[in-house]
């Protein structure tokens, strides 16, 4: 076991399970697609509409800040079936704000979403670029979210062209139980997507949301 696995350990046997890297042991050959950073609004909708076109859900971690510029495209993603979970108001790392400010960001982006969807929606969290701190997990524990990480990267932060972007995605079939990591606020997923979801579905992946 490497430090970094090591780490991971520690981190859900400390959570009691509620930090979350996969889907459950009994889910084999299934995969959580979930976007971070949105709504953008221009590439939200494109995403919606290649999910609806191949009938699968998707979790949107959604960035407060988006949200309350663009309530409209939180309220589509709620009309479409889709999981709206949080991502936090500034997209920072702890150590950047603080574990105060980074709480009540996230406290705030709950409030936003949850307003946007005229309803409670689910605690889950991701943090921005997976970063956590000791006291921001005992903090957002607390205050009742459940942590979700990925256990693979589509790295469409680093990929630009749609066919690599594809090959980095396709590698989750080495996998039987996947949290994929996508964004909704980049170009060439928008274009990897409606190769990718044919590919799960020719080696008899289910396509599911957190919940």
């Amino acid at each position: 076991m490497n430090l970094r696995s090591f780490y991971r350990f520690l981190l859900q046997l400390f959570s009691g399970g509620r930090i979350l890297y996969s889907v459950p042991n009994e889910l084999q050959r299934t995969v959580v697609l979930t976007f971070d950073d949105g709504p953008n609004p221009r590439y939200t909708p494109a995403i919606l509409d290649i999910l609806r076109r191949n009938q699968v859900s998707a979790t949107f971690f959604v960035s407060g800040e988006h949200a309350e510029k663009y309530p409209e495209l939180v309220q589509q993603l709620v009309a479409e079936g889709h999981q709206l979970a949080n991502h936090g108001y500034y997209h920072k790392r702890p150590s950047d704000i603080g574990w105060r400010r980074y709480r009540e960001g996230v406290l705030k982006t709950q409030q936003v979403i949850e307003t946007c969807a005229g309803g409670v929606c689910s605690r889950y969290f991701r943090p921005p670029f997976g970063a956590v701190s000791i006291v921001s997990v005992l903090v957002l524990l607390a205050a009742g979210f459940k942590i979700v990480m990925w256990n693979h990267d589509s790295c469409d932060s680093f990929i630009t062209d749609p066919q690599e972007l594809l090959s980095e995605s396709v590698k989750l079939l080495k996998n039987q139980r996947v949290i994929l990591l996508m964004h909704d606020d980049y170009p060439q997923t928008v274009e990897m997507l409606p190769m990718l979801l044919p590919v799960l579905k020719a080696n008899n992946w289910k396509v599911v949301a957190l919940d």
